[in-house]
């Protein structure tokens, strides 16, 4: 150890805050994305479309899920999961309407 490592005290180190990190009350509803009844509408319709093409999840591709609308909305979303705030909370998907 040398005389300048042994005149460091690591108590005094004052841990620094990224960038990145942001607070819900900085944020307020900006994170917030509402879904509509037409949005839903649209997933249902998508839904159903893949669900007749087949049967595997796994092979659902964009094309055997189309969203006329809300994908250009979802496309805006994962840029402002990007590059702006990090953070999107999407409500209204009544889940408990969906199974696998």
């Amino acid at each position: 150890m040398t005389a300048t490592d042994a005149s460091i005290d690591p108590t005094s180190f004052v841990p620094l805050e990224p960038a990145c990190v942001w607070h819900r009350d900085d944020l307020g509803d900006r994170y917030v994305y509402e879904l509509t009844d037409a949005q839903i509408d649209e997933l249902d319709a998508a839904l159903r479309f893949a669900e007749a093409r087949g049967d595997d999840v796994l092979d659902i591709t964009r094309d055997d899920f189309p969203l006329p609308t809300l994908g250009a909305e979802l496309t805006g979303i994962q840029r402002n999961l990007i590059d702006g705030l990090g953070v999107t909370l999407i409500r209204g998907l009544p889940v408990h309407r969906y199974d696998k």
